[in-house]
């Protein structure tokens, strides 16, 4: 008597299984890049800084986001430096404002002491401290360090600095290099109303803010 057929088996052949398993795996894969192209495409940054420390002003916003000529910054901070937190977030948002038209770039003095020589021989710069170089409309500008923070009256150890300025500092010599124009400085004194020692110190303190 010959065997009777065997009934078709319900369960899943190891094929089925091996499809619906890749089939998944595919569309996880699909799912995690699809997240993660769309929150590098859309995004909200909040700032929870106490004074809103990463956040550029309105007005340095607008300034950054209608520039029409290219800004370069050189950051010229050792890794050791206080204020070097505060540059490296500064800098990012500048960049994050106009990245097309703000190009940053970082060196540590201490470290690339080739990229750092070649740099002041190109721009005659003596750089007795850290600072920031600015180019933008073929001027330059380098803003030193203890350009960035305002001091406390009584400096020392204890109390370096009060307040980070750079922004401040940072786009008025964007706006002044973009700008080109020159600052003016008056100093007007009848006869004998200084010595001439008082005016020379007058004329050194119009210099330096001229230089600014």
């Amino acid at each position: 008597m010959s065997d009777a057929p065997r009934p078709p088996s319900s369960a899943p052949s190891r094929a089925g299984i091996a499809i619906n398993v890749a089939l998944q795996v595919l569309l996880t894969a699909a799912i995690c890049l699809g997240v993660n192209w769309l929150s590098y495409r859309y995004f909200y940054r909040w700032d929870t800084s106490r004074s809103a420390d990463y956040t550029l002003s309105s007005s340095t916003d607008n300034t950054l986001r209608r520039l029409t000529k290219d800004v370069e910054v050189t950051a010229l901070f050792a890794r050791g430096s206080t204020l070097y937190e505060d540059v490296h977030a500064l800098l990012d948002e500048y960049r994050r404002a106009n990245k097309d038209r703000i190009h940053v770039t970082f060196i540590d003095p201490a470290r690339d002491l080739e990229r750092t020589e070649q740099l002041k021989l190109t721009n005659g710069l003596t750089l007795q401290q850290n600072g920031l170089l600015v180019k933008a409309n073929k001027g330059m500008r380098f803003i030193r360090e203890d350009e960035l923070v305002i001091q406390s009256p009584g400096f020392d150890s204890d109390h370096p600095t009060i307040d980070f300025r750079g922004e401040d500092a940072l786009t008025s010599a964007i706006i002044s290099l973009i700008e080109g124009t020159k600052k003016k400085f008056y100093f007007i004194t009848g006869k004998g109303a200084r010595a001439e020692s008082s005016a020379t110190d007058v004329l050194g303190v119009l210099n330096e803010l001229g230089q600014q």
